[in-house]
């Protein structure tokens, strides 16, 4: 088994870039697939720590849609940053694809040895294969974090690497996901401008849940209802440094006792 090397920089950083936009992209379930056939993402089998409604919901199409509508925002804005956020969440042995080897009279099953991505390497390896939307000088606007470990600390470590790298903080930060965790990412940014005595303009790109559409409507009333939760828990522990939500978070920190390549904001 090979884990990817966390590094948040794709390509070489064109210094000359004056970035003043944010744009984050948080990670969910992790694609297993890395090769350069677009059509095997939208293959359920080659997505590891989908949510659990269902065959055929296809859910691996909601992050996909995530992943394109952040691409085209940092597509129209070439002084924007896009980083895509999310660690090593999944269990190493998820990524890990049965196989039958035939011994004659009977098969042996065994597990076939593969990578193992953190969500921010897997959605990029979603949004290179995007050729109609991927600009050229894209890559060398996109950083990967892979230490976020909830929403919140995709919020706090993108905004941490922003500064490490720029020296400032962005003038706008925007960010791509579900509607119904729009209340949340605003929670997020309120405490976190708050805490830090910082500022910036905040834009939220809701994405899926048009309650007529599937598949956005196999994940709603599932999603909503620990949404709540969540968000409760966070209004009770802003910053997640509590008992019930660290806890959370370590169940997530499958390569732990790592160094951030970036400094947190101070």
């Amino acid at each position: 088994m090979s884990i990817s090397k966390e590094t948040t920089v794709i390509n070489d950083p064109d210094k000359t870039i004056d970035f003043n936009h944010l744009i984050i992209c948080p990670g969910h379930a992790i694609p297993s697939y890395d090769g350069n056939v677009l059509a095997e993402m939208y293959d359920e089998k080659n997505w590891v720590g989908l949510f659990g409604y269902g065959p055929g919901s296809k859910e691996q199409e909601l992050y996909i849609k995530h992943i394109e509508v952040a691409v085209d925002e940092a597509s129209k804005d070439p002084h924007a940053m896009l980083v895509f956020s999310g660690g090593y969440t999944r269990a190493p042995n998820l990524f890990h694809q049965p196989q039958f080897v035939n011994c004659g009279d009977y098969y042996e099953i065994t597990q076939t040895p593969t990578k193992v991505f953190s969500e921010a390497r897997g959605y990029y390896n979603v949004a290179r294969l995007l050729a109609d939307r991927f600009k050229p000088d894209l890559n060398n606007r996109i950083r990967l974090e892979e230490f976020a470990r909830d929403s919140y600390e995709n919020c706090l470590n993108a905004l941490s690497l922003f500064k490490s790298e720029t020296g400032k903080i962005p003038e706008k930060v925007s960010v791509c996901g579900f509607i119904f965790k729009a209340g949340r990412y605003d929670f997020h940014i309120e405490m976190i401008k708050q805490k830090y005595g910082i500022g910036f303009e905040f834009k939220y790109l809701g994405v899926n849940n048009s309650p007529n559409k599937p598949p956005e409507l196999a994940i709603l009333p599932k999603s909503l209802k620990g949404e709540s939760a969540t968000l409760d828990a966070f209004n009770l522990d802003p910053h997640g440094t509590g008992t019930e939500l660290m806890s959370k978070k370590l169940t997530r920190d499958f390569l732990p006792n790592r160094t951030l390549p970036f400094t947190l904001l101070q």
